[in-house]
């Protein structure tokens, strides 16, 4: 099992919390953003990020503000599943490479875009000459 732990209360965290969907070979470690689910109390989300004994974290912040949550998550090695984009420039996108370079962290962007919007958005990161030299891309369309 991989510890995961919340931080934020948009639609993704609410589901899993609300409506007990199931967390497959997760297991929900921590919470932050000022709400805890009686097995796990919420705490502050600079040490649910930093706990070593987290491996996970889904950042759902609505209305922003994850930027910085999901680069401390990298900066500690975590696996960040995240909104499909918390860099809002290339000084940005820049950023969060580099805690991934440093920390060893993976983030996973998730949510529901149009084909258009994705391809839109990929290519927009991917022309920054930030973004670095690409090797591999994986695209996939359901």
């Amino acid at each position: 099992m991989i510890a995961l732990a919340i931080i934020g209360d948009g639609a993704q965290a609410r589901a899993l919390l609300d409506h007990q969907a199931p967390l497959g070979r997760f297991r929900l470690s921590g919470l932050a953003a000022g709400r805890g689910d009686g097995t796990a109390p919420a705490r502050p989300w600079q040490e649910v990020a930093a706990d070593p004994a987290i491996a996970a974290l889904l950042v759902d912040l609505p209305g922003g503000g994850e930027f910085e949550v999901v680069r401390a998550g990298l900066a500690a090695g975590k696996i960040v599943v995240c909104s499909p984009a918390p860099a809002r420039s290339g000084e940005d996108l820049a950023r969060l490479r580099e805690a991934m370079i440093q920390g060893g962290g993976t983030m996973l962007p998730c949510g529901e875009l149009t084909h258009g919007e994705a391809a839109r958005r990929g290519l927009a990161a991917m022309s920054d000459p930030a973004f670095g030299r690409i090797t591999s891309i994986y695209l996939a369309i359901r």
